[in-house]
């Protein structure tokens, strides 16, 4: 049996090779930062100012060696250009603070404390004396800690806390443009390839999350970035430098969230075999060995702590949301009208009816292509429940169905189209295999399928598929700008309350005492602004006789309290 290896098939480009080097610059600096801030915890230290600044100097010469090894530009170059694109991300973050319940509380729990010297790998938690009042859930001791170490490597370094929140922009910017780098070496013509990679990685989740310290949308980049480099590796013979990204974004991605796992599991065997398919035993088999040995590493070394840990001291690796004593997230989580209807029944409702919270009110199905003004304030939320990736994706993915069984029935045999299918049956797998598929966050892959459709159409010889292609990437472009505008402008609005409540605190001499529930972040902001401010127990009552609520405490919700007069009744 012989086979034509890919690399035969790709288009010299130069300007994809620029793209992928600037791509790989980004993502490298990402994920040998976390490598070196979990080496710095393992060999039982800190992350102090100086070991962060060691480790985040050795992650940005590291990961230019790794983008700049095939000289399309200059070291000198890249670095300049990768750190622009780091400093718009980071001034970007800091322009909008997070107001997202969950980026508030235990993300920002977690990263404060390894900041503050809590090494999870030798201790229990703890964390500096101004936070010990606040409440703990047990997520910020259990769960995987990619995200935060590096966020707490930036803000050990003297990044302030917002600016240092912006894994999700740069992550966003890295696959997008790994994903234009490798259409354009299959020889996606540049404006398809442009907008199809750029897509590709402003889903929904990622746009509506990128403000915050929340992790599902970083996990969608990771994906789109993992496809884009098997496409690049294949492309390049299989080389051992791409090969090495693809174990280190393993283990990145291993330590983001516990449902990753299954998924990650599976879009690795999907691409062993496609390497298979694609170039013969030989260059599966280096694949192989390559993601072994990232996931082996990820999951025992770089995950000891939570992974062996957890399975150690409560039977699952998986604790606290399974084996004995397991948390229920999901019930409170889960609107009526999903927990009344069978796991393939929620999928199908949540895809295609309105944009919805889930709450406050029944969400029904709605005609594609229809939009209400409520569905585009729904759609600015991190977590929105029900219709999760926008008002227009069902009915372009209705268009999308269709122009993928016209392409089968019509046989079409080019390997961009037999790719594709592959790619969308891999992608529809690790969908159909998580509990809580209806809910966008915990399935941001899904919005790969209709975008790979629309490229796999783009080779077709029919004009009208063609045409089917264009409507498809144009309708989605359109969905991420409306949810972008949504969730930017409804943060900022967010950031703009909570920066005049702290104005408004200012003119208050006497110190504050603060009850602050699940905005736990906003104790941070208070003592960088100069507030004497001082966090109770949510248990305890503070001795006022009048008090404020914390505004823009998160969407949709009320809570927390901040006590302004200190002479009680």
């Amino acid at each position: 049996m012989t086979h034509r290896t890919s690399a035969e098939a790709a288009v010299p480009d130069r300007v994809s090779d620029i793209v992928i080097a600037l791509g790989l610059a980004l993502l490298s600096f990402v994920m040998v930062s976390y490598i070196m801030g979990s080496l710095v915890l393992l060999a039982g230290g800190i992350l102090s100012p100086l070991s962060s600044a060691i480790a985040l100097g050795s992650a940005f010469a590291i990961a230019l060696a790794i983008a700049g090894a095939h000289r399309t530009i200059s070291v000198l170059r890249l670095g300049i250009l990768t750190v622009i694109l780091l400093s718009i991300s980071g001034l970007a973050s800091a322009a909008i603070i997070d107001t997202s319940i969950d980026g508030q509380n235990y993300h920002f729990q977690a990263i404060a404390a390894l900041q503050s010297g809590w090494n999870p790998v030798y201790e229990e938690f703890q964390t500096s004396t101004a936070m010990s009042p606040l409440s703990l859930p047990p997520w910020p001791i259990n769960y995987p800690k990619a995200s935060w170490i590096f966020t707490a490597l930036l803000q050990s370094v003297g990044i302030p806390i917002e600016a240092a929140k912006c894994l999700g922009p740069v992550m966003l910017l890295a696959a997008g443009l790994l994903a234009t780098g490798a259409l354009l070496r299959l020889g996606v013509c540049r404006p398809i390839a442009v907008v199809s990679g750029l897509l590709a990685t402003a889903n929904p989740v990622a746009i509506s999350q990128m403000w915050t310290r929340m992790n599902d949308g970083v996990f969608g980049s990771c994906y789109v970035a993992f496809i884009a480099l098997f496409v690049i590796a294949a492309t390049r013979g299989w080389d051992r430098r791409s090969l090495i990204v693809m174990v280190g974004l393993t283990v990145f991605a291993v330590n983001l969230k516990f449902s990753i796992i299954p998924i990650w599991a599976l879009l690795c065997g999907a691409a062993c075999l496609a390497a298979f398919w694609l170039s013969g035993w030989a260059a599966a088999r280096r694949l192989i060995v390559a993601l072994m040995l990232g996931g082996i590493a990820g999951i025992f070394i770089f995950g000891f702590q939570p992974y062996v840990t957890n399975t150690i001291e409560h039977g699952h690796p998986f604790y606290p949301l399974f084996g004995e004593g397991a948390a229920d997230i999901m019930t409170s989580n889960s609107p009526d009208t999903i927990q009344e209807r069978s796991a393939s029944g929620a999928f199908v409702f949540s895809l295609f009816a309105e944009t919805h919270s889930g709450f406050g009110g029944v969400p029904s199905v709605k005609v594609p292509f229809t939009i209400s003004q409520e569905e585009l304030r729904m759609a600015g939320g991190v977590d929105t429940r029900i219709g999760g990736f926008g008002p227009l994706f069902s009915g372009a993915l209705l268009i999308a169905v269709a122009s993928l069984t016209a392409l089968l029935v019509r046989g079409s045999g080019t390997e961009r189209v037999k790719l594709a299918v592959f790619a969308i049956a891999v992608t529809t797998l690790t969908v159909a295999v998580m509990p809580e598929n209806w809910w966008a966050r915990y399935v941001p892959q899904l919005w790969l399928v209709p975008i790979l459709i629309a490229v796999a159409a783009t080779s077709a010889s029919s004009r009208l598929l063609r045409y089917a292609a264009f409507a498809i990437l144009g309708i989605l472009v359109l969905n991420s700008t409306l949810i972008f505008a949504s969730s930017s402008l409804l943060a900022m609005k967010r950031s703009e309350a909570v920066r005049s409540q702290i104005a408004q605190l200012k003119e208050i001499e006497e110190p504050i005492f603060v009850q602050f529930g699940y905005a736990k972040a906003r104790l941070a902001l208070f003592q960088d602004a100069g507030l004497n401010a001082t966090a109770v127990s949510d248990d305890v009552a503070p001795p006022c006789k009048d008090s404020l609520s914390i505004t823009a405490y998160g969407p949709d919700r009320e809570g927390g309290s901040i006590c302004v007069n200190l002479h009680p009744d």
